[in-house]
């Protein structure tokens, strides 16, 4: 098949894989440039019909660009869509993988284990930011170059500053033996040539391409001119070097090695002219670099890391134009869930936290890495705001976990609360611990009665649920249960009157009912 196209025409090569049962992989819809996206349209709006059912597309993307994918697949019977990312179980697993091949090339000399044990525990902290691939590669290379600094990574601003704080000092040993300068000299110059790199990619961006154009490049060719630095080693520091053959001879391209980095790059580019410009706003900038409103969706990343990078330069930074990024990141059409990411990047500024606050909708959904996010913002929420909380990991791992509860119980609100690894992994322990922390509880008289749950104050009209721990009574009473817990869900109109619910349990059957 690889020489097919050595002997047959294009023709013949589109007649024959039709005539198979194929399935095509795209990776990156999000990554499209013009020449792509017009083969895709093809694909799907020609072939694919006339293949009658024998050609499949598989394609990858982030989440940003599914709003585009009805609009390829208008001829499709079927669309089979799922937002996967790299699981939780998977990622040490990932990073297992990868580590040693690189111990195999000699590319690392690190603990393996201790890489997966640190994936482990940062779960709950990063495990937003390692459902990327990219994320959890960037990671590896780090532990391989640096063990010390992951330790400091909290957000992915920090793991992409690192790296390339990382990939900078390397770049300026390599240079200080070859140019036989100093190294401040030396790093300043790098500093001026990323910051041209920085300008270029905010272009590609706006340009939708992952790869630099050819006045781009020359602009980059003339910035190592004028610093006396190599063209082609700054380049492949920095972005995936590929070599075409034309009339001239090889020509260079420079491609960013994944959309993620080409939007960090964006990002330092809004942070360095903001920084240059103290007296404008950001808003100002953003004009002055071409980028309308219209278009701010398709910036949200970008966003997301001015945000982490204004952090990093301090609170006043961000409080400063704090007011202006939401409301750009409003407009970027941000969701629920993001919103709590860009609390998180600020590492629950209170500005940020009180700004974003209004826009949390009808219920605050709350994931392993938001605990923290999540306590920050409960003061800036109305009381009856109803939270659901889905924690994956081992909850001896999630950071401020003890605050998020003792916060959440103090509000009068419908909480949903689903403990996913303690329900898959029994040898963990049960939540009974975290739900007493989290609500009234008691256990029965020798009656078999508890009473006295909330004040009369307390005590609203609204839906109720009590959870009855089963499973520990029947171990108390030496018997297996059928039940490990039960809970009863019930409507309260008249809280002045008495109730009582009663709980008839046998090991292998319960009944309740109101009771007088």
């Amino acid at each position: 098949m690889p020489c097919a196209s050595y002997s047959m025409s294009n023709e013949d090569i589109v007649r024959s894989v039709l005539a198979l049962r194929v399935l095509l992989i795209l990776d990156g819809l999000d990554e499209l440039n013009k020449a792509s996206r017009q083969l895709v349209e093809e694909i799907v709006m020609d072939k694919m019909p006339k293949s009658t059912g024998v050609f499949h597309l598989l394609l990858t993307t982030r989440p940003q660009a599914l709003r585009e994918l009805p609009n390829y697949c208008i001829k499709s019977e079927w669309i089979h869509m799922r937002i996967l990312g790299i699981t939780a179980e998977q990622r040490p697993e990932f990073v297992y993988k990868l580590h040693e091949e690189m111990k195999k090339e000699k590319m690392s000399q690190q603990d393996t284990q201790k890489l997966m044990d640190y994936v482990k525990k940062s779960e709950a902290r990063l495990g937003e930011h390692f459902r990327l691939p990219l994320n959890l590669t960037l990671l590896t290379y780090l532990w391989a170059a640096s063990p010390e600094d992951v330790n400091s990574v909290t957000t992915a601003t920090h793991l992409f500053l690192r790296i390339l704080e990382l990939i900078k000092k390397r770049l300026v040993n390599r240079l200080v033996d070859k140019l036989y300068c100093s190294w401040d000299e030396i790093s300043d110059h790098v500093t001026e040539y990323m910051e041209v790199l920085y300008e270029k990619s905010f272009e590609e961006i706006i340009n939708d391409s992952l790869q630099l154009s050819e006045s781009s490049e020359q602009a980059l060719k003339k910035k190592c001119k004028a610093l006396e630095l190599p063209f082609q080693e700054m380049s492949a520091a920095f972005m995936n070097v590929t070599r075409e053959w034309t009339a001239g001879g090889y020509a260079l391209h420079l491609t960013a090695p994944h959309k993620s980095i080409m939007e960090f790059f964006a990002a330092e580019w809004i942070h360095t002219c903001l920084m240059r410009n103290g007296a404008k706003t950001l808003k100002n900038i953003l004009e002055e670099l071409k980028c309308d409103e219209s278009s701010l969706p398709k910036y949200q990343n970008v966003l997301l890391h001015l945000c982490g990078l204004l952090h990093e330069n301090g609170k006043c930074t961000l409080d400063q134009h704090a007011e202006e990024l939401v409301q750009l990141l409003t407009k970027s059409e941000t969701t629920e869930q993001q919103w709590l990411d860009i609390i998180a990047e600020s590492e629950c500024n209170e500005t940020i936290v009180k700004l974003i606050a209004p826009r949390i909708g009808t219920k605050l959904i709350v994931r392993d890495g938001h605990t923290g996010a999540a306590a920050s913002i409960f003061s800036h929420l109305p009381e009856s705001t109803p939270v659901k909380v889905i924690l994956n990991c081992e909850i001896t791992h999630i950071p401020h976990l003890d605050n998020f509860i003792d916060e959440l119980s103090k509000r009068h609100c419908y909480v949903e609360l689903h403990f996913r690894h303690q329900w898959k992994n029994m040898q963990c322990g049960n939540s009974t611990d975290r739900l007493k922390q989290l609500s009234k509880s008691k256990a029965t008289n020798s009656d078999g009665r508890a009473g006295q749950f909330l004040s009369q104050e307390a005590f609203t009209p609204g839906t109720y649920k009590m959870f009855f721990d089963t499973g520990n009574y029947f171990k108390q009473q030496g018997t297996t249960g059928f039940y490990p817990y039960v809970e009863i869900v019930f409507v309260i109109e008249r809280p002045e009157e008495h109730y009582h619910i009663p709980l008839l349990l046998s090991p292998y059957g319960y009944t309740t009912y109101r009771g007088s």
